[in-house]
């Protein structure tokens, strides 16, 4: 009897966080089921791509290592291929992971509030790396954005 190959998608790049984390306990999991658990990259568009993908899947043998963008997309995305919380049941929760924000050392700030300050001071100058639209370290980093002034359109 051949052995059941499961496909984990994570739907980001290789070496992304959730890439270490499928790859760190699939064999495990494997064992455990009794099948081979293969890890699959599909990034693109902050998880979207491979989320969607897992969402058309078929069989029960289709799973995604979703990410806080999971649930994000919903409200970032008005034409998503599938319905983030309707479309897919909850199986596992793996654990979290924390974020930082780091800078180079001739840039001349110790902490976070010296860095916001410099960024204040020089609108539109800096550039940030993230795992792609929509993810959660892209809209970690649109926080530290100037926003407009909200106005009230029936107050006066």
């Amino acid at each position: 009897m051949a052995q059941r190959v499961i496909r984990m998608v994570v739907p980001f790049g290789p070496g992304a966080v959730q890439d270490t984390i499928a790859r760190t306990f699939n064999a495990e999991l494997g064992q455990a089921l009794g099948a081979t658990v293969v890890v699959e990259n599909r990034p693109g568009a902050g998880g979207t791509v491979g989320t969607g993908l897992v969402a058309k899947a078929s069989d029960n043998n289709t799973l995604v290592l979703a990410a806080a963008s999971h649930t994000l997309a919903g409200h970032l995305y008005s034409k998503l291929a599938y319905d983030p919380v309707k479309d897919f049941t909850g199986v596992a929760y793996i654990g979290n992971s924390g974020y930082a924000i780091a800078a180079p050392g001739n840039l001349g700030v110790n902490n976070l509030a010296e860095y916001v300050k410099l960024l204040k001071s020089k609108p539109g100058q800096s550039n940030y790396a993230s795992a792609g639209n929509g993810s959660a370290t892209h809209m970690g980093m649109a926080y530290f954005r100037p926003r407009p002034a909200w106005r009230c359109s029936t107050c006066r």
